[in-house]
């Protein structure tokens, strides 16, 4: 490719599809014409939002394709900012890992309502390559606002004699396995 054939995306303009047509057409042509990396130099500066609304913007074949495209940061905060049933629809197609590696990096709540989205078999293929994978495969199957779909079945559980500073040192060591918060 040289100079004459780069295309610079006007800057998108959430909300506004008078504003975005050029730029619409200019991602569609690019996509069309399988210029997967001059499309993703101009969407690197895009916030995931930006994206998310460019995605809602194309034909559902075309948003397929680019999401397919995206490296994963910003690809996993599209999806995880998607709404479930829309989620479904633009990775399908998706391989198995793809989807694992994307769902892999979610919040477990935003994971299990993705996963909650997939086909039933594929739930399974997906959660066996999740590091929470039976915990998301579990709350999947809880409706979107039951507390069996938010709360963590991880905890630190210690005996009512540890001290503040034992209780700190067991907390700060299962802190990479352990969900917390705060109780109001």
């Amino acid at each position: 490719m040289n100079d004459s054939d780069a295309i610079i995306l006007a800057p998108w303009k959430v909300g506004d599809a008078a504003a975005n047509e050029g730029t619409l057409e200019a991602v569609r042509g690019l996509i069309k014409g399988g210029r997967r990396k001059q499309l993703l130099h101009n969407l690197k500066a895009w916030e995931p939002e930006t994206i998310l609304d460019l995605l809602v913007h194309l034909p559902l074949s075309t948003a397929r394709k680019l999401f397919a495209w995206l490296p994963h940061d910003p690809s996993d905060r599209v999806l995880a900012e998607l709404r479930p049933e829309f989620r479904a629809v633009i990775t399908e197609g998706a391989s198995i890992a793809r989807l694992a590696e994307i769902i892999d990096r979610m919040p477990v709540e935003t994971a299990a309502e993705t996963v909650a989205a997939l086909p039933d078999e594929v739930q399974r293929e997906v959660a066996e390559r999740l590091r929470y994978g039976a915990e998301i495969l579990n709350a999947a199957h809880y409706g979107g606002d039951s507390a069996g779909r938010m709360m963590s079945r991880r905890l630190v559980a210690l005996p009512a004699t540890t001290t503040v500073a034992e209780a700190v040192a067991e907390i700060q060591q299962a802190a990479e396995t352990v969900q917390y918060g705060i109780c109001a």
